[in-house]
This record gives structure tokens, C-alpha cells and sequence, in this order.
């Protein structure tokens, strides 16, 4: 995500710069040379002039008008790309809440399994406390998480998924014998 909003400000830059560069003359100062000559030069060179001066503004004026162009097209795709993220961030966070109730659900049946066993084991009853306090701890990563770029995003998703899967796979290891 970074790369792109890096490539998309560079290239605004970039045709910021080329079109700023149109609009500026080159230092016309005069060289060593007599008066007259310089006066007869500068009427033969004018039409030329004004004809490369016409020129320059209008190359000018579409330099401007593509640069703004891209700028609200680079825009527009810095705006897409973010609003893609957080609809997909979204969607993560609902699956991962429904996840979170399942865990809370199987927690609280195990519990009640547990208390009516005649031999209830302080062992088990304290792995399903962890258990809990793990569920809530990945609860507050999920509701904490700031958007810090995409690498970040897939590393911080790749490492909660792990940790849920860790998780239910622990809830299902203990279901109780009858």
C-alpha cells in the first residue's frame, strides 16, 4: 500500500517539476557585442521568438492541464486503494468476531462440563481460564490494531490467524470425558 501512495506522490512530482520547468525563460542577457548588432539581431530573431514563446505557453498550458489530470486521477486511486483496505480490514474484523463468540460459547459450555464432573480437575479449570484471558487478549490486539501499511497489515493478520487457530485448536483438545 505504501509502495503504491510512494510511486503515485513521485509521479505527481514529477510532472509537478517538468511543468513547472516550461514556464521559465533562459537569462537573455546580452554578450560583448556592439550595440547596433545586438539591436539588428533581436528584430530578426522576434517573430521567431514570439512564434517559440506561443509555443512554449501552450505546451505549457497542456503540461498544466495533464498534470492536473493526473493528480486527480492519482487521487482518486490513493482513495480507492484505502477504501479497498478498510473493506477488507472490515471483513476481517466480523469474521474474527464471530470466531471470538464461538471461542466465548465453547469456553463457557466447557466450564459447565467441567463443574458438573464429579472430579472436577483445578488443572483443566485453570487451562480454560488461559484459554479465556487468551480469547480476550486477542480481542484487544484486534480492536488495538493500527493501520501501519500493507506489510504490516498481512504480517499482523498472518500472526492473529495463527494465534486463533492455536487457540481453537486448545479449546477442542479439551472437551471433557463423561
Amino acid at each position: 500500500m505504501r509502495k503504491i501512495i510512494f510511486c503515485m506522490m513521485l509521479t505527481a512530482l514529477m510532472a509537478g517539476t517538468v511543468s513547472i520547468s516550461f514556464g521559465q525563460e533562459a537569462n537573455n542577457r546580452p554578450t560583448k557585442t556592439s550595440v547596433g548588432l545586438q539591436t539588428a539581431r533581436n528584430d530578426t530573431i522576434s517573430p521567431k521568438m514570439e512564434m517559440m514563446k506561443v509555443r512554449k505557453d501552450s505546451i505549457h498550458s497542456e503540461m498544466m492541464m495533464m498534470s492536473r489530470k493526473d493528480s486527480v486521477r492519482s487521487k482518486m486511486i490513493m482513495m480507492k486503494a484505502l477504501k479497498d483496505s478498510t473493506a477488507e480490514f472490515h471483513e476481517f474484523k466480523k469474521a474474527a468476531d464471530l470466531k471470538f463468540l464461538s471461542n466465548r460459547k465453547n469456553i463457557s459450555v466447557l466450564r459447565a462440563k467441567y463443574l458438573k464432573l464429579e472430579a472436577t480437575d483445578k488443572v483443566c479449570m485453570d487451562k480454560i481460564s488461559k484459554l479465556e484471558q487468551k480469547n480476550s487478549d486477542l480481542e484487544k490486539s484486534l480492536a488495538n490494531y493500527k493501520d501501519l501499511g500493507e506489510s504490516d497489515w498481512s504480517l499482523f493478520k498472518n500472526r492473529f490467524n495463527d494465534d486463533m487457530d492455536e487457540l481453537q485448536n486448545e479449546l477442542k483438545a479439551l472437551v471433557p470425558v463423561n
